[in-house]
């Protein structure tokens, strides 16, 4: 069953705000342990709270923006070279990312049927502010794919 949180199971959602362009929802990370991504020794000592902003798909028009209470967590492994590490979410934003997967994948799909500008343009009709330019790097990001089928030969 689909949900308003992209990854339920490790979110919570705390509020909603609202103005009439846009939509903030503002959740907290939930896991008691994680793992460092080094050395994969799970830990639950926290170092400290920080808070990431990141778009998501459009909501009835609406530009949805996430405001993301994460937090960054001691590694107890006193030979890894990893001391303190930020508490991921690959299920739904990458590392260092700004949109979630869902908004990327959303981009990249108007930037292969339409292009930059008129992707662009239809993108700020569903809710989403974006640049040509980035329609076009999105459409650069996606992995090609080539099965043997696919070649006239």
């Amino acid at each position: 069953m689909k949900t308003l949180l992209p990854v339920p199971e490790f979110l919570a959602l705390a509020k909603i705000t609202y103005t009439e362009d846009h939509i903030i929802l503002h959740a907290r990370t939930t896991r008691n342990c994680v793992s460092c991504p080094d050395c994969q020794q799970p830990t639950n000592r926290v170092h400290s709270r920080y808070t990431r902003k990141a778009g998501d798909l459009p909501w009835e028009g609406l530009c949805v923006r996430w405001q993301l209470e994460t937090r960054k967590f001691f590694c107890l492994n006193p030979d890894c070279a990893c001391r303190i590490f930020c508490e991921r979410l690959p299920e739904c934003l990458e590392k260092y990312a700004h949109r979630t997967a869902g908004l990327n994948q959303m981009l990249a799909s108007l930037a292969f049927a339409l292009g930059g500008e008129a992707g662009a343009k239809l993108a700020v009709q569903l809710g989403h502010q974006v640049s040509p330019a980035t329609l076009i790097e999105r459409m650069r990001r996606v992995p090609l794919v080539f099965s043997q089928g696919s070649r006239g030969g």
